[in-house]
C-alpha cells in the first residue's frame, strides 16, 4: 500500500528583495525545491494551483491531483523538483457578497465536524452566534469572526504541543497558527459557511516557516482568511499553498524526512484600484494628550476589495485600539478607519507613526511640546458584548476600557434588563485597562431584553443585547416496567458477564466437589464409637 508523505520541513530562504513590509507584498515571484528519497512508492503534495496561485511544474512531471483538487506527485527513489510559484494577493476576485445568516446548506462536506473542528460543541456555537448578531453579509460574519479569533486567543511562541481541536482552543485561549484555523473555521462551519483548512508556507519577515489558514466559499470564490496574522480576503502574497482539504492532512500522515527549500524570491507591492487619504489629528501635541490616525479609502475598482491595514508607533506612544483593522469595501465605496494615541511623557521631542497595508506605506512625525499642557480626557468603551446559559442562569459577558488619558474611579457599571431586574457595580480603570465583567440572572424559559450601561460623570456608554433561554423539556415519568427494562437494556453488557460468572462457577462446584473429602461426622463409624467406649472404660477403672 502507498504511503501518503506531506512535507514539513520549511528551510529558509534567500531573500532577492530586503527591508520591505510583508503587509504590502502584493505579488511574489517564488523557487521552490522539493527534494528527498523514498524507499517505495510514496504521495508527495507539490505547490497548488488556484486562483491566487500559479506554478511553473518540472517539465514531463506527472501531476496527480486528490479527491479535493490537489496536486502531488508519486515518488520512489532519490527525488528533487523545482517549482517556479507566482502568487496574486489582488486575487480572488469577489464580485458580490452574501445575505446573512445562511438559510440553505451548500458543500456540506466543509460544514461537518472533522479532525480538530468541532462544530458540534455548544460553547462554539453560542460564541459565534454572538459574534456574528450584528452582521449584515456573509463576508461581514467572516470578518467579524476572524478578528474576534485574532484578538481572543493568544500566539504562543512558546506553545509548540500537539494540535488543540477548536473547543480546546476555546478554552486555552493559546497556540500557533492551526488552533487559530480551527477555532475560525468551527465557528463558520456553525453559521453555514463552508469553510476548509489550508497548509502552505509563509515569510515572516525574517524566514519562511509552515503556516496554516482557512478559507471559507462565498458565490463561487473560496476567500482567504488568516486569524493568526488578522488578514481576510487579501492577504499578502509570501503566503504559498500547499494543499486544502476538509481536515488537517498532514496530522493524518506519517513523519518525513522530505524537505522544502525556498531557495530564491521576489517580491512587489500592491496596486489596488483605491484612494487613500490618511492624516494625525494633530501633528504637535502636549505629553500625555490624545491625539488621532484617520484614514479615508475610496474603493475605484469594479469587484470587492478586502485590505488589513495597520497603524504602528515609535516607543513612547500608546495606542489606544487594536493595531490592525480590516474593512469590506464595495466598488466606488468610501470608508473611514481611525486609531486613537496617547501622546508620551516627552522625553524627546520627535516621535513617528506609521500605517501600513495594501497599497500603503506612509510615516507620519509627531512633535511632543513638553511646554504644552495636555487635555486630560475621560474615555471608556464597551466591547465583546456575549451572552449564554449555565444551568438555570443566564449569563451576560463583556469587557469595560479606559479609552481615555487618566484614571478613572468611580464608574459605574450597570446590566439593567426588562424581566430580571437590575445589577450595577462600582469599578476603576487605569488608563489603558481593561476589565472582563460577567453578571448572572436566574431564568427560565423565555426571550430577555438587556442594557449595558457603563456611567462617569454623566458621559454613559450603552450595548444592547437579547437572550433567548430555551425551553427545558420535562421527562415524562416512567412505570416500573418501564423502568425494569430500561435498566437491564442499558447495562445489559454486566448482566451477561455476570451470569457467565455463575453458570462458571455452579459448573466448577457440579464437577470438583465430589473429589473433596468432606469432614467426618460425630461417631459416624463403628470403629471410632469402639474407641471412644474402652477409652472410658480405662478412666473408671483408674483409681
Amino acid at each position: 500500500m502507498k504511503n501518503v508523505v506531506i512535507l514539513l520541513l520549511l528551510l529558509a530562504g534567500i531573500c532577492s528583495a530586503q527591508g520591505f513590509q510583508v503587509s504590502n507584498v502584493g505579488y511574489a515571484n517564488i523557487t521552490m525545491v522539493i527534494s528527498g528519497e523514498a524507499s517505495k512508492d510514496q504521495i508527495v503534495y507539490v505547490p497548488a494551483t488556484d486562483s491566487r496561485q500559479t506554478v511553473e511544474f518540472p517539465k514531463g512531471l506527472d501531476i496527480k491531483k486528490d479527491e479535493y483538487g490537489n496536486n502531488y506527485i508519486i515518488v520512489n527513489g532519490p527525488y528533487s523538483y523545482t517549482f517556479k510559484i507566482r502568487v496574486n494577493g489582488m486575487r480572488p476576485i469577489i464580485t458580490r457578497d452574501q445575505s446573512f445568516p445562511i438559510s440553505e446548506k451548500r458543500l456540506e462536506e466543509y460544514l461537518r465536524d472533522s479532525n480538530y473542528v468541532v462544530v458540534s460543541d455548544p460553547d462554539t456555537q453560542k460564541w459565534a452566534r454572538s459574534i456574528t448578531s450584528r452582521s449584515g453579509s456573509v463576508l461581514e460574519a467572516m470578518t467579524d469572526l476572524m478578528l474576534w479569533v485574532n484578538s481572543y486567543a493568544t500566539y504562543d511562541q512558546n506553545y509548540g504541543g500537539s494540535l488543540l481541536s477548536s473547543k480546546e482552543v476555546l478554552k486555552t485561549r493559546k497556540g500557533w497558527c492551526g488552533e487559530f484555523s480551527n477555532l475560525y473555521t468551527a465557528m463558520a462551519r456553525y453559521l453555514n459557511i463552508p469553510t476548509r483548512i489550508t497548509t502552505g508556507m509563509i515569510y515572516t519577515g525574517s524566514r519562511w516557516v509552515r503556516h496554516g489558514w482557512a478559507e471559507s466559499y462565498v458565490n463561487g470564490a473560496w476567500v482567504p482568511v488568516d486569524g493568526t496574522y488578522g488578514e481576510i480576503g487579501h492577504i499578502n502574497a509570501l503566503h504559498v499553498k500547499l494543499y486544502s482539504a476538509p481536515t488537517y492532512l498532514f496530522y493524518l500522515l506519517p513523519d518525513t524526512v522530505e524537505r522544502i527549500t525556498i531557495t530564491d524570491f521576489e517580491v512587489a507591492p500592491y496596486d489596488p484600484p483605491i484612494e487613500v487619504e490618511a492624516n494625525l489629528s494633530s501633528e504637535v501635541v502636549a505629553p500625555r494628550s490624545i491625539f488621532y490616525l484617520r484614514m479615508n479609502v475610496t474603493n475605484k475598482g469594479k469587484s470587492i476589495f478586502m485590505p488589513t491595514y495597520y497603524a504602528q508607533k515609535t516607543v513612547g506612544i500608546e495606542l489606544v485600539d487594536e493595531f490592525r483593522k480590516s474593512v469590506i469595501l464595495h466598488p466606488n465605496e468610501t470608508k473611514q478607519l481611525e486609531w486613537k494615541f496617547i501622546a508620551p511623557f516627552g522625553e524627546r521631542d520627535k516621535y513617528y507613526v506609521m500605517l501600513g497595508g495594501p497599497g500603503v506605506e506612509m510615516k507620519f512625525p509627531l512633535i511632543v511640546d513638553p511646554n504644552a499642557k495636555a487635555e486630560l480626557e475621560e474615555g471608556f468603551d464597551i466591547s465583546g458584548v456575549f451572552n449564554h446559559i449555565e444551568g438555570n442562569e443566564l449569563v451576560i459577558e463583556f469587557t469595560v476600557e479606559n479609552t481615555g488619558n487618566r484614571n478613572l474611579r468611580d464608574v459605574v457599571v450597570s446590566v439593567i434588563t426588562d424581566r430580571l431586574g437590575t445589577q450595577q457595580r462600582t469599578i476603576e480603570l487605569r488608563v489603558g485597562e481593561k476589565k472582563h465583567m460577567s453578571f448572572k440572572y436566574p431564568v427560565s424559559e423565555g426571550v430577555y431584553s438587556f442594557e449595558i450601561r457603563v456611567e462617569k460623570d454623566g458621559k454613559i456608554k450603552n450595548s444592547f443585547g437579547t437572550a433567548i433561554v430555551p425551553k427545558t423539556e420535562a421527562k415524562p415519568e416512567e412505570s416500573l416496567l418501564n423502568s425494569i427494562i430500561k435498566y437491564l437494556y442499558l447495562n445489559a453488557p454486566t448482566l451477561f458477564l455476570i451470569f457467565v460468572i455463575g453458570v462458571a462457577g455452579v459448573v466448577l462446584l457440579i464437577l470438583f466437589v465430589p473429589t473433596i473429602e468432606g469432614p467426618k461426622t460425630p461417631f459416624g463409624e463403628k470403629e471410632e464409637w469402639e474407641k471412644l467406649l474402652k477409652l472410658e472404660k480405662k478412666k473408671e477403672e483408674r483409681p
